[in-house]
């Protein structure tokens, strides 16, 4: 018998299977069978599959470093503000509008493999549905948009004299829409590959780009920006519809393909608007409060924020559809291993990224960005406090909906928005709105922690008592 370790999971070669890893099944055959996949999953595929996306979103996080420096050279403060909130507002309004397909589609698509090499008629039938849940709804969402410019403007700016900013918004918004649908199919196929140059060329080289050829406007950044994305991920579609056809493709398929997807992804939309809304809507009371500078200034350090957690996203983007086949083998050790390796070794990554830059941060904030910035330096600590909890809730929220239907994660972030609203428009002993959201950051991580470790239990111990099986050591996650 020979153990190799891969990211903390002992894999056994042998002839006999894990015995962790019963599912449905009391043939010693189809155990080892099941066992075999296993193996094979978390072997070579996995360990390239872990480098190629990790390698693509830290190419992602230096573009994203040099988005930011370059909108705070060539923007200045002011248009630098209009670009930062016209980015949150774009969070806030895509993935509530994607009906929660940007974790449906992953998920399904992963259920339904079969083949790493062709595309089976239920993955063909997601794809469709996808598409055509997402289309009407952007159509509409335009529509209202441009129809309201004045209560939109005043609602995402604070002033309606804003107004101008919306066009470019519904353009982000529909080009990042598409992006995601198309790569949470990719994701769900494992095709790690093409899903990882769709993200680096989308996310690390349009927004650099636009910034460079407009002309130190952000209503052009901005254009430009969700342009691009719409010819990319439009000129992807056609690709990927060419390429596995249209053979066997029904409207009873797509019909029930799409109640699949609305089905688990509907309940976590409220999660999904929370999510994005624990830092867009902050940002909204701030500029309708202290003007859009202020709220540029806030933008700054949840960006900050947001790349520190993106170091770790590659971590995310794979267990979700990994963690959702090992569900359906009922390989709970794998599963614990796994996680729990990924969660320390991220936590222990953040925290020296922490120190380190709240020991630079008043010298690095004014060199990249300019001396105009320095005001800027004093929340941005209190974000890379709040950095540790959100890295945990980063890498346990795809696990988590991998195992479950229950919306554990919607929960956790309406809570958690609720609190840091609250505490942004109330300002109790005058608390800065950075100081707030690290604290529903710290009660985010808090809460997911709890739901991982509970959610697996209850999982295990419902799976168990399902098949008959003992259950000596559930709890013990």
């Amino acid at each position: 018998m020979r153990q190799s370790r891969i990211f903390g999971v002992v894999q056994v070669e042998s002839e006999l299977a894990d015995p962790s890893c019963v599912g449905d099944v009391d043939s010693l055959g189809l155990r080892v069978k099941i066992h075999n996949q296993a193996a094979k999953l978390l072997g070579g595929s996995q360990r390239r599959n872990f480098l190629l996306t990790f390698a693509m979103e830290s190419l992602i996080l230096v573009s994203g470093l040099l988005t930011l420096q370059l909108a705070g050279y060539l923007l200045g403060t002011i248009e630098f503000g209009a670009y930062a909130v016209s980015k949150r507002a774009m969070n806030i309004i895509a993935y509530p509008l994607l009906l929660g397909l940007g974790t449906s589609m992953p998920r399904y698509v992963a259920l339904s493999e079969t083949s790493r090499e062709m595309v089976n008629n239920r993955q063909r039938g997601y794809f469709f549905a996808g598409l055509a849940t997402l289309s009407p709804v952007l159509c509409i969402f335009c529509i209202v948009v441009l129809l309201l410019p004045s209560f939109f403007a005043q609602a995402f700016f604070g002033e309606a004299k804003f107004d101008y900013l919306l066009m470019p918004l519904v353009l982000l918004t529909a080009g990042v829409s598409l992006h995601t649908l198309l790569y949470g199919y990719l994701r769900g196929r494992l095709q790690m590959w093409s899903a990882s140059i769709l993200q680096f060329v989308n996310i690390g080289l349009v927004p650099p780009l636009a910034i460079i050829l407009a002309q130190r406007e952000a209503p052009s950044v901005l254009s430009l920006t969700g342009v691009g994305w719409l010819v990319i991920s439009l000129g992807t579609t056609a690709l990927l519809t060419a390429r596995m056809g249209i053979t066997g493709l029904t409207f009873r398929l797509v019909w029930d393909s799409i109640r699949d997807l609305l089905w688990y992804g509907l309940p976590r939309v409220p999660g999904e608007f929370a999510l994005f809304g624990l830092f867009s809507i902050p940002t909204f009371i701030i500029a309708s409060r202290d003007g859009i500078e202020a709220a540029g200034f806030f933008s700054l350090g949840v960006s900050i924020l947001q790349l520190i957690g993106g170091l770790f996203r590659a971590v995310g983007i794979l267990l979700l559809p990994y963690v959702s086949r090992l569900t359906s083998q009922a390989c709970w050790d794998q599963i614990r291993n796994v996680v729990s390796r990924a969660v320390w070794l991220s936590l222990g990554v953040t925290l020296l990224a922490v120190v380190l830059l709240q020991l630079t941060l008043a010298t690095v904030i004014p060199l990249f960005m300019g001396s105009s910035f320095a005001p800027a330096v004093p929340m941005m600590r209190w974000f890379l406090l709040g950095s540790l909890p959100y890295v945990l809730y980063t890498i346990l929220r795809n696990p988590l909906d991998a195992i479950t239907e229950w919306p554990h994660n919607m929960v956790n972030l309406v809570i958690s928005v609720t609190v840091t609203i609250l505490l942004v428009w109330l300002r109790p002993f005058s608390l800065q709105a950075s100081a707030s959201v690290a604290l529903a950051l710290s009660l985010l991580g808090v809460l997911s922690a709890w739901s991982w470790w509970r959610g697996l239990a209850d999982v295990i111990k419902q799976r168990r008592l399902t098949n008959s099986e003992p259950l000596d050591e559930v709890l013990e996650v």
